[in-house]
């Protein structure tokens, strides 16, 4: 579970499109920045973010408390993640201060596409592509079979 206290965001239930709609009828704000706390609610326990939703569809990771002690092996960053790309936005940006001050836990996350950071891609370039490695499997009957259970087999 998802909770925002930004008032744009409660009220376009934090849908991109029809918070910009909203912002370009006025035409009076040309860049438009949304400071929000948000919790996430998981079995691990509540984690608090302090964010920024921009007008290009950006959101700043400015703070996080995480769920609990072990930050690595909750949910509460790929919930907002997922959250965050549902109702239309960008993957999350880790602000620089914040990877710099717990760089194992933000570059695991940014490795894995959960998170993006400018920083990390300066420091360490672009991120390798996860993917599978096709070669290792091979149809058989219509089911895909890995390299081990052939070896068993013979």
């Amino acid at each position: 579970m998802i909770n925002v206290d930004n008032f744009t965001l409660i009220e376009f239930n934090s849908s991109y499109s029809s918070i910009f709609e909203e912002m370009e009828k006025d035409q009076i704000i040309s860049d438009w920045v949304l400071p929000t706390s948000l919790t996430v609610e998981n079995e691990t326990g509540v984690a608090m973010f302090k964010l920024e939703f921009r007008k290009n569809k950006d959101i700043y990771v400015f703070s996080y408390i995480p769920s609990n002690k072990q930050a690595l092996y909750t949910q509460d960053i790929s919930d907002l993640t997922s959250w965050a790309q549902e109702k239309g936005w960008n993957v999350p940006k880790v602000a620089d201060f914040m990877v710099k001050e717990n760089l194992d836990l933000w570059k695991y996350f940014w490795e894995t596409g959960v998170v993006d950071s400018d920083y990390l891609s300066k420091r360490f370039g672009n991120r390798s592509e996860i993917g599978f490695d096709e070669s290792i499997f091979e149809e058989e009957e219509g089911e895909f079979v890995d390299d081990e259970d052939k070896l068993s087999d013979n």
